[in-house]
């Protein structure tokens, strides 16, 4: 008989505006593509709540309830963004590969992210609106990666990269998932060097 655990786990999603932050959400939160996909600032904060289960042979199954903060990006906002960071055990910084300079500011996006949330926690990088990448230049997934692998070196901390195209549905489902793989072995990491 396997074990079930469940955990609440406070998300903060982070980048700049017009990333697709929202549409990753919403389309995560309905488990398809959206309808309307007519870009909408987020006012401050917006929280959303769904739960996701994942097996683990160390653990049984996990049911994550997650609480997600999706973070406004636009600049005006950034006075208030610290008091959303508090508690959050997670992030999901969003950039947009047709927009290279998205990604050349997370850096700022994630030094806000742990200065407010009380230091370095897992996290989630994703390479939004891949549908653009037959029309365009787009950064490519190695950027990506490379920055991942960077982050989760300077911060012992485990950051992974995935790429998605949010308006199309495609590995939404597969971000979320990620984020709660990573937090899993977080804890299991941290279990090891308890005992």
């Amino acid at each position: 008989m396997s074990s079930r655990y469940s955990a609440n786990v406070k998300i903060v999603l982070i980048g700049d505006g017009g990333v697709g932050k929202t549409t990753l959400i919403k389309s995560f939160i309905r488990g398809k593509a959206l309808a309307d996909t007519s870009y909408r600032a987020t006012i401050g904060a917006d929280i959303f709540v769904k739960e996701i289960q994942l097996s683990n042979p160390s653990l049984g199954t996990m049911i994550f309830r997650y609480i997600i903060w999706d973070l406004a990006g636009q600049p005006h906002w950034r006075a208030v963004r610290p008091q959303y960071y508090v508690s959050a055990q997670a992030g999901i910084a969003v950039f947009d590969v047709s927009r290279p300079e998205t990604l050349r500011s997370l850096s700022y996006w994630i030094q806000e992210f742990y200065t407010y949330s009380g230091g370095a926690k897992p996290l989630v990088i994703v390479g939004n609106k891949i549908d653009l990448r037959d029309k365009m230049q787009c950064v490519p997934p190695s950027a990506g990666e490379k920055y991942a692998e960077f982050l989760a070196k300077k911060y012992d901390v485990f950051v992974e990269y995935l790429e998605a195209s949010a308006i199309n549905y495609v590995n939404v489902e597969e971000v979320f998932q990620k984020l709660a793989e990573i937090l899993i072995k977080t804890y299991l990491k941290k279990r090891r060097t308890i005992i």
